[in-house]
């Protein structure tokens, strides 16, 4: 992994599930089970013009095909990954169609089709400046409860000892 900073290569990394990296403060730890894949989606206007889209799970995009503003999400079913096209009518997702790899969807005289496959892996990042404070609290937090138990364990025994002298 490399890290830009200002545009400029700042630090490289090698991480993986079980071994993060750390830069700046922050610990990078990519995640075992969020993985998947993401696309683009090639629109084609009526002059033969190209734009592509990416779809991304996380964040479905907003596309303008001619006069209709389209929402678009990516969902794999048995095995093939589709593009599930909406609009908004009247407050209500109107579904327009399903593009496939081998079927794209034509509306308003464009050409609405699948480009290419990419896989992601999720990545948390976090920064724990308090890390060391949580660490002194519970250390803390231990040796009173041994000191607490102790104390009552040794007057537990002061007291059954007076006890018995009595008797």
């Amino acid at each position: 992994m490399t890290l830009y900073r200002g545009g400029e290569d700042w630090k490289h990394l090698t991480v993986g599930p079980g071994f993060p990296g750390k830069a700046g403060g922050f610990t990078i730890l990519p995640s075992v089970n969020d993985f998947g894949w993401y696309f683009e989606l090639v629109v084609t206007d009526p002059l033969g013009r190209e734009s592509s889209v990416p779809v991304r799970p996380w964040a479905p995009p907003l596309v303008h095909v001619g006069e209709t503003d389209v929402m678009v999400h990516s969902v794999l079913e048995a095995g093939q990954f589709l593009a599930q096209v909406f609009t908004l009518r009247d407050g209500q997702m109107v579904p327009l169609g399903t593009v496939t790899q081998s079927a794209p969807l034509s509306m308003e005289d464009y050409t609405v089709a699948l480009g290419a496959l990419r896989r992601y892996t999720a990545m948390t990042i976090y920064n724990r400046p308090h890390g060391p404070v949580l660490v002194a609290g519970s250390l803390l937090m231990m040796f009173g409860l041994i000191w607490h138990f102790y104390h009552r364990h040794r007057d537990r025994k002061k007291s059954r000892g007076d006890a018995t002298n009595d008797a």
